[in-house]
């Protein structure tokens, strides 16, 4: 049974890995608003602006640090805790921001 999780856990941050790759790579390289709908875009920021875009990234260091983890063979609770607490601060510092 243990095995069957670690399985999981692998595909999981795999598949999490890939989406928010591809999201990033599709924001960077394949979205072109036309200016005459967001004069603003490309004058201060670009995407970086935006929260969604930020939320990619973080999203992908979460999914990395879980494959790290992962590829590292530490199953411990620690460096589990330790990811979960670094993304918590992530979200609960964006959540104070948006209010």
């Amino acid at each position: 049974m243990p095995h069957r999780r670690l399985r999981m856990q692998l595909l999981v941050h795999l598949l999490g890995l890939l989406n928010y790759s591809y999201g990033i790579y599709f924001e960077w390289f394949v979205v072109d608003i036309p200016e005459s709908l967001s004069r603003t875009r490309r004058l201060f920021g670009g995407p970086w602006k935006y929260l969604t875009f930020w939320n990619l990234w973080l999203q992908l260091a979460f999914h990395l640090a879980g494959m790290a983890n992962y590829l590292a063979g530490t199953d411990e609770v620690q460096s589990d805790k330790r990811r979960d607490a670094h993304y918590a601060a992530y979200i609960s510092y964006f959540k104070k921001i948006r209010k």
